[in-house]
């Protein structure tokens, strides 16, 4: 395989035994890939997950990668549920964020309506994995997840682009 299109394997493990997991099963943090990702952006960032807490909360050097990556002109575009969207801070991060809803949870709540956790930069890297955007999916729970370039990056854009525009996701 090329390494364009090369699949990493990313975890969250509890904190204590965070670097040994990763040195023992060639791994990387799920952390730090979401934190690259926002450094490499060059146009755009698609973050989706049905349950989001503050960044500051969740991972204070995440946040600062954001909010570069919003300062340089980026765009992010974030997908998660009304209960979600409600009770965190994105709009307070800076400018050029557009938030969307699965029309499934707008119509009723208690239906998510997408369950689907990814990171997309560019239509060039993306992140496909368990963790939700919370301190216990970044910090504390067994989560897995692949880093993908290229390829795999262009599919997953072109699935949610079509969503998108079928009406399966609207802009709140």
């Amino acid at each position: 395989m090329s390494k364009e299109n090369e699949i990493e394997f990313v975890v969250t493990v509890p904190e204590k035994i965070s670097t040994e997991v990763c040195i023992e099963t060639d791994a990387r943090q799920t952390t730090a890939v979401l934190i690259d990702i926002f450094i490499s952006a060059k146009k755009y960032v698609i973050l989706s997950s049905p349950f989001l807490q503050n960044f500051k909360i969740v991972n204070p050097n995440l946040e600062e990668a954001i909010k570069n990556a919003l300062g340089r002109g980026v765009e992010m575009i974030i997908i998660s549920t009304g209960n979600s969207l409600s009770t965190s801070d994105i709009k307070k991060l800076g400018n050029n964020i557009k938030v969307y809803q699965p029309i499934d949870n707008v119509e009723n709540n208690k239906i998510l309506g997408s369950h689907a956790k990814f990171c997309l930069s560019d239509g060039e890297i993306v992140y496909i994995g368990s963790a939700n955007i919370t301190e216990l999916g970044l910090g504390k729970h067994i989560e897995m997840g692949i880093l993908g370039k290229k390829e795999l990056a262009k599919k997953v854009e072109k699935f949610w682009n079509y969503l998108s525009k079928r009406g399966f996701l609207v802009e709140c």
